[in-house]
């Protein structure tokens, strides 16, 4: 009798380390593959005029052994924009959804692994931007077109970009 309750309890003990173990690996496996592909913004400086455009550079790294295919464009576009004001943190978000990608020629882009790739160029000029004072940008990209329809298996997730500062200045006034 007493071998039969330490077999099971063993058994027991045994299945719930292994599965212990195995939600681990999952939850590991989940934040790694959110690091797989990664978006960077960039301007070509830190300080702006108030008025003068900010051009915004995107750039997508694929930082796995293989090729990553990604629509051309997200599902979704968020653009959070964030000022700081007399201590104040504001927050605006601007949301986009896209249309169904079209063709796989024109629709989807492949990065070769281990490497960056030029993605997108943003103009955002004062609409955006009509404050003076400290600024950050922020676009979060989520990707649910697949490219089933065109014979791909096109990356679906959800995509952060790097956090984006730079500050609005006063015209300065020439006379």
């Amino acid at each position: 009798m007493f071998q039969k309750i330490f077999f099971i309890t063993i058994t027991v003990i045994s299945f719930w380390i292994f599965s212990l173990a195995s939600s681990k690996f999952m939850i590991l496996g989940i934040t790694d593959s959110l690091q797989e592909l990664q978006c960077e913004l960039i301007v070509d400086k830190s300080e702006y005029e108030l008025g003068e455009p900010i051009r915004i550079q995107n750039y997508l790294s694929n930082n796995t052994d293989q090729e990553i295919t990604v629509c051309a464009w997200p599902t979704k576009e968020e653009i959070i924009f964030t000022r700081y004001k007399d201590g104040e943190k504001i927050i605006h978000k601007d949301q986009v959804s896209y249309e169904k990608p079209v063709s796989a020629k024109e629709s989807f882009i492949t990065i070769k692994p281990r490497s960056k790739t030029y993605y997108s160029t943003e103009e955002l000029g004062a609409d955006y931007f009509n404050e003076y004072g400290g600024w950050e940008l922020q676009i979060i990209y989520e990707y649910a077109f697949t490219g089933k329809d065109f014979g791909i298996s096109g990356w679906r997730g959800v995509l952060k970009s790097n956090i984006l500062p730079f500050e609005i200045k006063k015209k300065n006034s020439r006379g």
